[in-house]
């Protein structure tokens, strides 16, 4: 989403913004163009609201803990909605986002507390830092095939998320995005995903799990502490596995690792994680017994997949010398 220094000035109203803006029939408060919606009375009393067409920018607070507040409608004319806008709006049950809108504020829709259905139409590419976070009855996301990236703490504490099905677009998922959604046992990792923040999916209720051959960079506990977790497999073209990546996931029984795994982070396992079987490819039975030192007796190979002996690895690149000019150090 768009992030230009236009768009965040027009997503605070001020003190002159409001003197100047026009009040309708409910206490909403509109730019005298009617292209911004600045906000509302502190003490408005509404149950549903249809913000007028034609409204460009929802500004930042806008609608921040109006308490009575269950049914919003958002005009495809939106295309900024500002940060905080919605936040703790106690009320608010359901929310369609259009896909006119280019540039959502972070925590938009923070601590909606009884928010229970979320559609994202198609054209919104970012789920922004914490904008559905701690939406405790949030059951049901509809994502767009446009989406692309779900950034920091995004569904943090999503408790009442069982299933989401992330779209193939999706490239990018950030740190704690959907940390303690403890209820949420159904993740499909989408196979154009190329990056997973640290503890994205700690505290989970997954019972397995595929992390696709396109993930190129994986952050620290990524499934720290999902208890239910049984099973992983972890597709060719992985190369690195991140560090406590299955720390304190008790019911971790089998791993399924490919060729293309040549580093792993420290402390991928605790010693609550007792796993029997780590299944690694034929003829790598030397690498894997150095990656896991302490758990060489769970190696199992698999003979219809064949790896490479080290001999076959290609060869690490050379880091370049440093040159001494003086007593400075290059």
């Amino acid at each position: 989403m768009e992030n230009g220094n236009s768009t965040k000035i027009q997503q605070k109203a001020t003190f002159k913004d409001f003197k100047e803006g026009v009040k309708d029939e409910f206490g909403v408060y509109y730019s005298a163009d009617g292209k911004r919606m600045l906000g509302c009375d502190n003490k408005v009393e509404l149950e549903e609201y249809v913000i007028k067409d034609g409204t460009e920018v929802i500004c930042s607070v806008a609608f921040d803990s109006i308490v009575g507040l269950k049914h919003i409608q958002i005009p495809k004319s939106v295309k900024v909605i500002g940060e905080f806008a919605f936040y703790k709006s106690l009320n608010l049950e359901e929310l369609t986002i259009p896909g006119s809108v280019q540039h959502i504020g972070r925590s938009a829709f923070a601590r909606c507390e009884s928010l229970k259905t979320v559609v994202l139409e198609e054209g919104i590419k970012s789920i922004e830092k914490d904008m559905f976070a701690e939406c405790v009855s949030l059951s049901s996301v509809s994502l767009p095939s446009t989406l692309e990236r779900i950034e920091d703490s995004a569904f943090y504490v999503c408790r009442s998320l069982e299933k989401i099905d992330l779209p193939a677009s999706v490239t990018h998922i950030g740190e704690d995005a959907f940390r303690a959604c403890k209820n949420l046992k159904e993740v499909n990792l989408p196979r154009g995903l190329q990056s997973i923040g640290g503890f994205a999916f700690s505290y989970l209720a997954l019972e397995q799990v595929t992390i696709p051959a396109t993930v190129n960079k994986i952050g620290t506990c990524v499934f720290y502490h999902c208890k239910q977790l049984t099973e992983a497999t972890v597709e060719e073209g992985v190369e690195q596995l991140g560090e406590g990546m299955f720390e304190g996931c008790i019911a971790l029984n089998t791993l399924t690792l490919p060729d293309s795994v040549t580093s792993v982070k420290k402390g991928i396992f605790n010693n609550e994680v007792n796993i029997e079987h780590i299944i690694i490819p034929n003829g790598t039975k030397k690498r894997f017994e150095r990656l896991f030192p302490n758990h060489a007796g769970q190696l199992e190979i698999d003979e219809n997949v064949q790896g490479r002996t080290d001999e076959e690895l290609p060869a690490p690149e050379a880091k370049p010398k440093r040159r001494l000019f003086g007593i400075f150090k290059f």
